[in-house]
Formats: C-alpha cells, sequence, structure tokens
C-alpha cells in the first residue's frame, strides 16, 4: 500500500511540474490608452514602482546606447521570453525618471485591438498608416498613444511590436 501511494504522490508531482512549466502567469498585463495596468507616464521609472503591476515576470534592467548615450532599460520576460521593453524619460530637474515608453514584443499582454505578434497587416483595420525605416507604423483613431509597427515579410506585413508612450 505504501508503494501506491509512493507511486501515485511522485506522479502527481511529476505531472503538477509538466503542466506548470508553461502555464502564463496569474493576470495578464493589460494595454489601455493610458499605460498597462496601472504603469503611466507617471509612474516613477524604479524597479519598485514597475514590479508590483507585472506579478510573475521577471524584470531586469541593462544599459542600451542611443544615439550615442547610455539609457538604462528595463526588459520584462516570462519564462526567459521577452515580453516588452520599458523606457526611462530623460531626467527632470528633480533628477525623478518616469515611463516613457513601452514596447510590447509578446502576445503575454492582452492588447484593445484583437490582433497578435506576427498578424498580418490588413489596412481596413487601421485610421492612419506611414511606411517609414523601421517599418509600416499605424495607428486607430481612439488611441493615441498607441503605435503599432509591422515589419516586411516577403510581400506581406506582419506585427513586430506595439509601443505605447506616454509623450505621443
Amino acid at each position: 500500500m505504501m508503494k501506491i501511494i509512493t507511486l501515485f504522490l511522485t506522479t502527481l508531482f511529476l505531472l503538477t511540474a509538466c503542466t506548470n512549466e508553461n502555464k502564463m502567469p496569474l493576470t495578464k498585463p493589460i494595454l489601455t490608452e493610458s499605460g498597462i495596468n496601472s504603469l503611466t507616464s507617471k509612474t516613477q521609472y524604479v524597479l519598485n514602482a514597475i514590479a508590483p503591476n507585472l506579478l510573475g515576470y521577471e524584470i531586469t534592467n541593462f544599459t542600451a546606447l542611443e544615439s550615442g548615450e547610455s539609457k538604462s532599460i528595463m526588459r520584462v520576460s516570462y519564462q526567459g521570453h521577452e515580453v516588452m521593453i520599458i523606457t526611462p524619460t530623460k531626467p527632470k530637474e528633480d533628477s525623478q525618471q518616469y515611463i516613457k515608453s513601452i514596447s510590447i514584443t509578446s502576445d503575454y499582454v492582452e492588447n484593445p485591438f484583437n490582433i497578435k505578434i506576427g498578424d498580418t497587416y490588413n489596412r481596413d483595420n487601421f485610421s492612419t498608416c506611414e511606411e517609414l525605416k523601421e517599418g509600416l507604423t499605424c495607428k486607430k483613431d481612439k488611441f493615441k498613444n498607441i503605435l503599432l509597427i509591422f515589419k516586411k515579410n516577403n510581400k506581406t506585413w506582419s506585427l513586430k511590436e506595439i509601443v505605447w508612450s506616454g509623450d505621443a
């Protein structure tokens, strides 16, 4: 009887470990016109102000070069997959930085457009689009703070990222 219980518990443990491996966090962040969850342009660019809004996600700081200047960036990941990049404003007189923009690079964030990263571009879905060197950038009328960036994929355009910017 003890062997059966041990075998049952071992099997249950292995099944639980396997099924939890690819589970999403309890809640997906939600993109709106004002930001993601309660992250907005008024949120201080410090880990203890950002992390509570992204429970279950890993946040790492790194330095990137932009126009020859080093800049602090936060990379948000889930199980090793990049979900978004958060960039700060330039320091103000009080030397405090705030969230400037959030680039969403994964479907681990819900968006109001019902579109997924990698989806093909459909001109009828957007009010304005412009072809730039970065790709095709599009907006919808009610979402002035959100930009969708498509990249050329053979003869079609596919969604590369969604960028929310607090100073749009």
